[in-house]
């Protein structure tokens, strides 16, 4: 029987930040009136990077995020996001 060493530490998931962002922001663009909270922005980037991808995998990307969505129309925030995706 093998034996699993479940010691072994697991690499995290290289996220391409870039490419959440624009996830991100074209899901904010399905509701481009909608007012943005923290909240919800929370939960939109956890959707664009998918299932497998923990917060703490997601560093890089909140580093980069636009500060202070609360009160943002969907689509602004999201031109706020294009915008830093291609700064990158």
């Amino acid at each position: 029987m093998d034996r699993i060493d479940t010691l072994t530490p697991v690499a995290p998931p290289v996220i391409d930040v870039v490419e959440v962002l624009m996830v991100t922001a074209s899901h904010l663009l399905e509701q481009p009136l909608r007012i943005l909270n923290h909240t919800h922005l929370v939960e939109t980037v956890l959707r664009a990077a998918g299932p497998r991808v923990s917060t703490v995998a997601l560093r890089p990307v909140w580093e980069v995020l636009p500060m202070h969505p609360d009160g943002d129309e969907h689509r602004e925030y999201a031109a706020r996001l294009i915008l830093t995706a291609k700064a990158l």
